[in-house]
């Protein structure tokens, strides 16, 4: 059966642009839920799979700025299919409830697409008591997945699932990897940027060993990979930490750093989760960056370590509260 070769896309390809390019097929009918869609690269991903003809729920922390974010894509859009949800990742009670309502609706789900995130905040605790960065950015997004696994997995045509990592992971995450000795920074000194690569690889980690279980569920169709959307001055999540400017100050400074710090227009931050949302050719368990599997070893050594995201899947069921498979 002929194919047609894959659509080579740039870095400085928009969200729009992949997603025109891709078609309208890939993401006509669909239905996505987007974490942390009221602003920021989660927002302008809304707004392209919505104007493609995607249902799309935008889940944000209160519900007037999820139906503010509604209201904004219908404004440009009139026949645009987009609902609010109302989900805090600080609280587990809050992504219990999230995940419920939707499963209530009885709608599909077809992309699932963990946008939401803190970065290098002081150190605080989430309302179960997890440091926050490591709770909101993985935690949530953990347990909100894992209550939405069998609707991934009976989604038609197959689901996929797209997590919103960072690069910068490689070089602020502990060489050792995920620090499950110390969790919450009791032992050891807490570092801003050091907790957020510690969050962002194990965003990427779980995407590996959720892979293996939907591949283990025999719904190996479902393809689950981590993005890193480049360095982008306008998503809203300097809000919670050091300004824009600071933050590529600090970027360029890093030791063992081996690549130009460059920004992105938010348009062309979303590309790669667009991207990675609708694209075919997509493969599961990786890690991406623009639009492309990342292949120039810019990644912690142990992102894809089998027993660092099996142990990292075990301990998160346990601080979540779900029973062990």
């Amino acid at each position: 059966m002929f194919r047609p070769k894959p659509v080579v896309f740039t870095a400085h390809s928009t969200a729009e642009q992949v997603a025109a390019a891709l078609g309208p097929a890939h993401a006509k009918g669909r239905v996505a839920l987007i974490t942390g869609a009221n602003n920021g690269l989660g927002l302008e991903s809304a707004r392209v799979l919505a104007k493609e003809g995607a249902t799309v729920v935008l889940a944000c922390r209160s519900l007037a700025n999820a139906q503010k974010a509604c209201e904004g894509i219908t404004a440009q859009y009139a026949d645009a299919q987009v609902r609010p949800l109302v989900l805090d990742l600080a609280s587990l009670a809050s992504v219990r409830e999230a995940a419920a309502t939707f499963l209530s609706w009885g709608l599909p789900l077809h992309i699932l697409l963990l946008n939401a995130g803190i970065m290098a905040v002081p150190l605080s605790l989430t309302q179960d008591g997890f440091e926050s960065q490591f709770g909101v950015d993985h935690l949530g997004h953990f347990l909100l997945t894992a209550l939405l696994f069998d609707a991934l997995k009976a989604a038609q045509p197959p689901a996929r699932v797209v997590s919103l990592s960072s690069r910068l992971h490689e070089v602020t995450a502990p060489h050792n990897g995920i620090q499950f000795d110390d969790l919450v920074y009791a032992k050891t000194h807490y570092n801003p940027w050091g907790a957020y690569g510690h969050a962002k690889l194990a965003n990427i980690l779980h995407m590996v060993e959720l892979q293996k279980r939907f591949d283990a569920a025999g719904a190996s169709q479902v393809k689950c990979v981590s993005v890193h959307p480049g360095v982008i001055e306008s998503t809203g999540l300097t809000r919670h930490g050091p300004p824009a400017g600071q933050m590529l100050s600090y970027w360029r400074k890093l030791p063992g750093l081996i690549f130009t710090v460059k920004t992105k227009t938010l348009q062309a931050g979303a590309s790669c989760q667009v991207y990675c949302a609708l694209s075919p050719d997509v493969v599961g368990g990786e890690y991406y960056s623009d639009c492309a599997p990342e292949l120039t070893g810019r990644r912690h050594r142990l992102w894809n370590d089998p027993e660092q995201a099996k142990k990292l899947w075990d301990v998160s069921e346990k601080l979540v509260g779900l029973q062990q498979q």
